[in-house]
């Protein structure tokens, strides 16, 4: 109708001088207006699209539907008793809502003209939770469909939730505003593409919730079977675990722990996602699977106090077994509770009494225990005896004495004193702590317990690297330091790098000194004159037979060489253990053969332990090295990394370096 007509204004003006007829101003009015017709056919098809899909009456729209009808004969050319002042209202009425559309808005709304199934779909699950579904996915190894799909049908459902309510929005106007309002404040990005997406797909989804769904219901029977004939079933050896049994038609059905996690889940799902009207079977039901999560938090709790009571030592934790029903999970708890708390007051006596014991750390005296009752522990136990004093060779003798007393007799620390100690310059293992990132304050606690109760006068006990101590232990440390006695028997020396902007330091600015460190040179004359019997082997290229020089050198001394491989990411338990798997004994040589690690700077600190102190631990996991000849191998892939990662390779890189030349 306006085809070629580029300005309204323009043709009116030379409509006037045509005719030499002037308009009159509401006519020239109705005829610009008039000429916008083009600009509301997809605004006019959003607002029918709308009031469609979303099930809007046509008695809920806010204009005439008879000037609608009259606005689309227009349109089509159909106009011969159409007035112009019958067109130009609708037109002011479209051109209200017009303005609420925006053009994202307009872009969802032609979306979802073909997609009333996906928005039944959505009012199907609107009062469930199916975020599920991305779990189920994944099991069904995408078999149904794709990962990315089911997380556009849970970003739809959320964007579209506050519309198919259907009470939020009572005209069309305000349907539009809410939709607005959802592109504004929902951070979704790509809804029709989204849209698009999940009605291609719309069948593979509704097959995906549907096999879930049914999942649920058997996920109800399991539960309720385990709440009438369940019986919990404890079990601590080498890992705490927790099942339970009961009897379905003559067979024994059991679950694991993982399994009871698993169906906790689901049941908090299913609580989630019941049905929001009133009903009692629903009520019922949500009531039943409360239960059921409260039961299986107490079954849980169990395993858990239970490994507290075995990392504590306790003896009759090292195996247990325990079998109750879902009624006495209760009092089961609150008894071992109890009996956790009256072990640990009990150790903290005894270590306020008996001063050897603040030698072990509480999973230790399981493992002396072990020993004893030959069930293997061997290694630990050397250990932790050779961390109390290097010269404790005659573990003969100690397993008679032990025999013959209580474990928290004095003759233990009558024994031990009776044992010569090393009197050099360098500190043993137990006057020294080393922190790091896992160090816990049970750790510190006993170095503090040892250095206020030494026997032996003036024995400088020693607290290094303060500064890798999360906040929290630091904070506990200096409370601890500042109740310590103010003039006693005792030396305990701090030590904490980069003094800079350390606040642990700061509170102890009275005390702080800042001594040098040995230089380079001395720190190699030390180390050369007391370990003479470690040797660094490297070479400039690869493929000079590092590895068959140490073999020959063994040899040659009449012992047998013992290789541990380190590299990777430096896993300080795994390097202990496997160091106590090689069993070495006096006629051993240790082999180091050191790769690519992730962290050099720890690894030097870890051999100045093993090799100076003889002794390196994490938690409850120690090591006693027990040979004299150590042979370092450091790989050419990581010589410069070693070499440039800290001042600390001064030890592991230029002290005993020994070049293999072919």
């Amino acid at each position: 109708m306006f085809a070629g007509v580029e300005s309204m204004t323009i043709e009116l003006e030379q409509a006037e001088k045509v005719l030499n007829i002037p308009f009159h101003s509401k006519t020239w009015h109705m005829l610009i207006e008039f000429s916008k017709i083009p600009l509301y056919d997809r605004k006019l098809e959003s607002i029918k699209v709308a009031s469609n899909v979303f099930k809007y009456d046509s008695k809920q729209i806010s204009f005439n539907c008879e000037t609608i009808h009259k606005y689309e004969q227009l349109t089509a050319k159909k106009s011969s008793d159409i007035k112009m002042e019958d067109v130009i209202p609708i037109m002011h009425q479209i051109d209200a809502i017009r303005g609420i559309i925006s053009s994202d808005l307009q872009a969802i709304i032609l979306a979802v003209k073909n997609s009333t199934e996906l928005l039944d779909f959505l009012r199907e699950v609107m009062y469930g939770d199916i975020r599920f579904l991305i779990d189920a996915v994944e099991e069904h190894s995408e078999q149904y469909v794709r990962e990315s799909t089911v997380s556009d049908l849970i970003e739809l459902k959320r964007f579209f939730q506050p519309v198919l309510k259907g009470n939020s929005a009572d005209s069309l106007g305000s349907l539009f505003d809410l939709l607005q309002k959802q592109i504004d404040q929902s951070g979704l990005v790509k809804i029709p593409e989204k849209i698009h997406m999940c009605r291609e797909n719309l069948h593979s989804l509704k097959a995906l919730y549907r096999n879930v769904a049914n999942r649920g219901e058997r996920t109800i029977e399991v539960i309720e079977n385990i709440m009438r004939r369940g019986s919990f079933h404890f079990l601590m050896t080498l890992e705490r675990e927790v099942s339970v049994k009961y009897e379905q038609e003559k067979k024994e059905s059991k679950h694991s722990d993982a399994d009871l996690s698993d169906l906790r889940s689901r049941a908090l799902l299913l609580m989630n996602t019941e049905d929001r009207e009133s009903n009692r079977t629903r009520s019922l039901r949500r009531e039943e699977l409360e239960k059921f999560v409260k039961i299986i938090d107490k079954a849980f709790k169990v395993t858990h106090i239970c490994m507290q009571l075995k990392q504590a030592g306790h003896f009759d934790f090292a195996k247990y077994e325990e079998t109750c029903n879902r009624d006495n999970l209760k009092d089961l708890k609150l008894r071992l509770q109890e009996q956790y708390e009256q072990w640990i007051a009990s150790l903290e006596i005894c270590r306020r009494n008996y001063y050897y014991l603040n030698f072990y750390t509480l999973t230790n005296f399981m493992n002396y225990t072990l020993l004893e009752k030959n069930m293997g522990n061997n290694e630990a136990t050397v250990a932790i005896l050779r961390f109390i004093d290097p010269l404790t060779e005659n573990l003969t003798k100690i397993r008679e004495i032990y025999r013959t007393f209580p474990l928290f007799q004095s003759v233990i620390t009558r024994m031990f004193l009776e044992t010569s100690s090393t009197t050099g310059i360098f500190p043993q293992a137990h006057q020294v702590l080393f922190c790091r990132r896992d160090t816990t304050f049970d750790e510190i606690s006993l170095l503090l317990n040892r250095c206020l109760k030494t026997p032996i006068a003036a024995s400088l006990y020693s607290i290094a690297n303060i500064e890798m101590l999360p906040l929290r232990i630091q904070f506990l440390l200096h409370d601890e330091i500042q109740r310590l006695p103010k003039e006693g028997n005792f030396l305990l020396c701090c030590l904490c790098r980069d003094h800079e902007g350390q606040s642990f330091l700061d509170q102890f600015s009275d005390m702080l000194s800042k001594p040098n460190p040995l230089s380079n040179l001395s720190l190699k004359t030390c180390l050369n004159e007391n370990w003479e019997q470690v040797t660094v082997v490297t070479s400039d290229t690869p493929g000079l037979g590092k590895t068959e020089f140490i073999q020959r050198e063994a040899i040659l001394a009449k012992k047998r060489s013992l290789c541990i491989h380190i590299s990777g990411p430096l896993n300080r338990i795994s390097i202990i253990e496997g160091l106590a798997s090689l069993s070495l004994r006096s006629y051993n040589v240790l082999h180091l053969d050191i790769g690519d690690v992730s962290d050099p700077v720890e690894l030097d600190l870890f051999l100045f332990e093993l090799i100076v102190l003889r002794y390196v631990s994490s938690g409850s996991t120690a090591y006693a090295l027990s040979c004299n000849d150590i042979y370092i191998e450091i790989a050419n892939t990581v010589n410069d990394i070693v070499q440039l990662s800290s001042d600390n390779n001064v030890f592991s890189k230029k002290t005993f370096t020994v070049d293999v030349v072919r």
